[in-house]
């Protein structure tokens, strides 16, 4: 009998979590962790691909302090 009232509190707190996260997103709110490079650095990946092709994403994030799975994301984004 116990369980049964665990589980009905569970579902209830998962509806009113449910029911928050929708009034956020209408309201303009938008969840999850904050980009933490700026929109320039995603520029000068960009740039640096452009002028030189040949140069190597390892390079890339070396020069730029920047991992080199962020470097293949955002140019997979620009593409």
């Amino acid at each position: 009998m116990k369980s049964s009232f665990s589980q009905l509190e569970r579902e209830l707190i998962r509806e009113r979590t449910n029911v928050g996260l929708t009034a956020a997103r209408e309201r303009g709110k938008v969840g999850g962790r904050p980009e933490t490079h700026a929109r320039d650095k995603k520029e000068i990946v960009y740039q640096m691909v452009m002028e030189n092709p040949f140069q190597s994403v390892s390079e890339i994030a070396s020069a730029l302090n920047m991992s080199r799975s962020t470097i293949y994301r955002y140019i997979e984004k620009k593409r």
